[in-house]
């Protein structure tokens, strides 16, 4: 039982581990945009799709 609820708290951890992690790179994407980036610039500068660049600035 105690393993599993160590399982439980490290993957909760990695979970919000990496949403704080996207929540930073879609600040950085809006930043970079406000400043005037591109869309192609910052995916490309952040290794990122198109798609995904377009998306964050859409919302």
């Amino acid at each position: 039982m105690c393993k599993g609820l160590d399982e439980f708290e490290k993957r909760a951890k990695n979970e919000g581990r990496a949403e704080g992690e996207t929540k930073k790179l879609n600040e950085n994407i809006k930043t970079m945009h406000s400043n005037g980036a591109t869309d192609e610039m910052i995916a490309k500068l952040l290794s990122l799709d198109i798609n995904y660049v377009k998306e964050v600035l859409s919302k």
